[in-house]
């Protein structure tokens, strides 16, 4: 056999190999976009299932003191400032806390914040009352928030996970000139 042979069959051998190897890769990288699929459908729908009624009222509970800002903040810093004397108290001194616009010079009797602050307890009641034609999920059957949350950080770190090693194969496959 003469040696040009010899090394077009060793050049045959190395592009075989090479090319069932890229395959291999090709072939894990496609059931790593698999599993992140069908992960990501995981996630979905532990997202789409209903939360219960008294979750709900915690979320707009949440709502309000977001909205609220820093209302009890400034309040309870105003507050702290007041003189609680016996001979203040009886003699009406002024607290100086503007309640209802939250210490801002603002052209109006009241601000949004503020509004929101004063009547949360009365807005979720009447969220409440709302929330009654809606459907919810059955206290009895539904996952908690806090395990449908540790189970959506479990699927986001396996997904970081496979990602990872997902861009690792596609880097080795790119530096041999091949691309998924």
């Amino acid at each position: 056999m003469s040696a040009k042979a010899s090394s077009g069959d060793r050049l045959s051998a190395a592009l075989k190999q090479a090319n069932e190897a890229a395959r291999e890769l090709i072939a894990i990288i496609q059931g790593h976009d698999a599993r992140i699929a069908e992960l990501y459908e995981q996630r979905q729908a532990i997202g789409r299932e209903p939360v219960t009624k008294a979750e709900f009222m915690g979320y707009m509970g949440a709502h309000f003191d977001d909205k609220a800002g820093l209302v009890a903040k400034t309040i309870t810093h105003a507050l702290s400032k007041v003189d609680l004397s016996f001979f203040a108290r009886e003699m009406g001194a002024g607290l100086g806390i503007q309640y209802l616009t939250s210490d801002r010079n603002v052209p109006s009797v009241m601000t949004d914040d503020a509004a929101y602050w004063l009547l949360k307890p009365l807005l979720l009641q009447r969220m409440e009352e709302c929330a009654e034609q809606l459907d919810f999920a059955d206290p009895a059957t539904a996952v908690p928030l806090a395990q449908r949350r540790a189970k959506i950080a479990q699927i986001d770190a396996e997904i970081a996970e496979i990602r990872a090693e997902r861009t690792e194969l596609s880097s080795k496959l790119q530096n041999v000139g091949m691309a998924v």
